[in-house]
C-alpha cells in the first residue's frame, strides 16, 4: 500500500478487496436474494472486557416532489436512519453502554433517541434483523432487508415510519462480497465495513404528528418507489478522519449506476502505537458490473470532493459540490465517548460521475441528490485533505 507519506505497505483487507470485476445479469440484480456477508449481529461473539460498537446507516432518497400537484403529499428533504449499539457485553459496564437511533428529516430536524438498557435490544447473527423498544415513549424500531418501520419521539413532535423494501443491488454482483474482503472479519483491522445495498426501492409512508398546547395535528407523507441504500461498520475503533460519497439516485437511471466512495485515517496494530494509516476505495455498480477501484486519490475539503480511482484498464473521477452556503447537517458518529456530533453531512450534493475505460468515456452522469460528508477531527474549515491509498 502507498500511503501519504510515500512509505510502502502490504494491506492484505485492499488487497482481497474486490480485486476482480464482477459482473452478474440485470435481471437478477433488481431482485438480490440474499444480502452480502456481514449482514448478521457481530456483538454477541464479542468478549465481557472488548469495547464494540455496531452501526447501521440507511438512507432513503425521494423522488423529486412534483411542484404542478397541489394535491401533492409527496416528503422533500432527506431521510437518514442511523441505529447503534454500544459495548452490550461489557463488564464492568461502560459508560457509553447504550442502544439508539438518530433519524434525520426534512427542515434540518433530527431525531435523537437513547437508552442505556440493551436488554431489549435484539438482533440475528444469520442475516439483517434488528429492533429496540425505548422506554417509557416507546420509541422503537425494527429493521429487515424487507422492512424499516419504528417511531423516535421529543417534546415537540412524534415521528412514525413504516416502509416496504427490496433490495436490488449489494456489493457484487452474481456472487456478493465483503467490502473489505475476508479479512474484515479480523480485529487488526477495525472499524470493519460492509456495504448491504447499494441500491434498492422503498414504499411507505411517513407520519410526523406536531404537539401543542392548545392541538395536535399532523402530517401524512406517502413515499414510492425511493431509492434506499444501507451500510454498517463494527469493531472496536472508529477512524479518526474521513470523508464518504454515497449516490445511488441519478436521473433517468437506467443502467443502475451506484457509487460509494470512502476515505478514512486510522490506527492499525501492524504500524507504531501513535501512527495512522490513509485507506480508500470506490465502488461503482453500472450495467450489471461491478467496479472496484482500489488505487484512490483524493482531494477533500467542505464543498469540494475530487476523487480519482484506477483499477485495471479502468479509471474514474468523481467530482462532488455543495450548494454555496450549505453549512450542512451535523450527523452523530461512534466515539470513545458514545455518539458525537462529528461529522457533516449534505443530502443534495452535486455528483458527477465520470467513468474511462483505455480512455474512451464510458459514464457521463450528474445528480443532486448524493450524500457528502467529511468526519472526524474538526477539519471543516482548514486546508484540503490530500491522501492516496492503493495496492502497489
Amino acid at each position: 500500500i502507498r500511503m501519504a507519506n510515500n512509505a510502502t505497505f502490504w494491506k492484505p483487507a485492499l488487497l482481497i478487496l474486490l480485486l476482480t470485476c464482477y459482473s452478474c445479469d440485470e435481471t437478477k440484480a433488481l431482485a438480490l436474494n440474499r444480502l452480502p456477508p456481514h449482514a448478521g449481529y457481530h456483538g454477541k461473539t464479542v468478549s465481557q472486557s472488548q469495547p464494540f460498537f455496531e452501526g447501521w446507516y440507511l438512507r432513503i432518497t425521494t423522488p423529486d416532489n412534483d411542484s404542478n400537484d397541489e394535491n401533492s403529499n409527496n416528503y422533500t428533504g432527506p431521510l437518514a436512519f442511523i441505529f447503534h449499539i454500544f459495548d452490550p457485553n461489557k463488564i464492568p459496564t461502560s459508560k457509553r453502554k447504550g442502544v439508539g437511533m438518530q433519524i434525520l428529516t426534512k427542515d434540518e430536524k433530527t431525531f435523537v433517541v437513547e437508552s442505556s438498557d440493551v436488554r431489549r435490544f435484539k438482533a440475528a447473527t444469520d442475516r439483517l434483523d434488528i429492533k429496540n423498544t425505548f422506554l417509557p415513549r416507546g420509541d422503537f424500531f425494527d429493521v429487515t432487508p424487507n422492512k424499516l418501520v419504528g417511531k423516535a419521539s421529543d417534546l415537540d413532535q412524534e415521528f412514525y415510519f413504516d416502509f416496504d423494501m427490496v433490495p436490488q443491488i449489494g456489493w457484487g454482483g452474481e456472487r456478493q462480497h465483503s467490502t473489505a474482503g475476508w479479512l474484515a472479519a479480523f480485529p487488526v483491522f477495525e472499524p470493519h465495513y460492509q456495504v448491504l445495498i447499494s441500491k434498492g426501492e422503498a414504499t411507505g409512508k411517513i407520519r410526523i404528528k406536531n404537539k401543542s398546547e392548545s392541538k395536535e395535528d399532523e402530517e401524512i407523507y406517502t413515499i414510492q418507489n425511493a431509492t434506499v441504500y444501507l451500510e454498517k461498520n463494527w469493531g472496536s475503533s472508529f477512524p479518526s478522519k474521513w470523508w464518504w460519497i454515497q449516490a445511488n439516485a441519478f436521473p433517468n437511471n437506467k443502467n443502475n449506476l451506484c457509487v460509494t466512495s470512502t476515505g478514512a485515517k486510522r490506527r492499525s496494530p501492524l504500524l507504531g502505537k501513535d501512527d495512522e494509516e490513509e485507506v480508500a476505495l470506490v465502488g461503482i455498480h453500472w450495467k450489471g458490473e461491478f467496479l472496484p477501484f482500489p488505487d484512490v486519490r483524493w482531494n477533500v475539503q467542505w464543498g469540494k470532493w475530487e476523487i480519482h480511482g484506477e483499477y485495471e484498464d479502468y479509471r474514474v473521477v468523481l467530482t462532488g459540490t455543495s450548494e454555496k452556503g450549505d453549512t450542512g447537517t451535523y450527523v452523530r458518529c461512534p466515539t470513545n465517548e458514545g455518539m458525537k456530533e462529528t461529522a457533516l453531512e449534505t443530502y443534495n450534493g452535486k455528483l458527477r460521475v465520470q467513468l474511462y475505460q483505455r480512455n474512451a468515456l464510458l459514464v457521463d452522469e450528474t445528480t443532486t441528490n448524493a450524500c457528502l460528508e467529511i468526519g472526524g477531527l474538526p477539519w471543516k474549515n482548514s486546508n484540503e485533505w490530500k491522501g492516496e491509498s492503493g495496492i502497489k
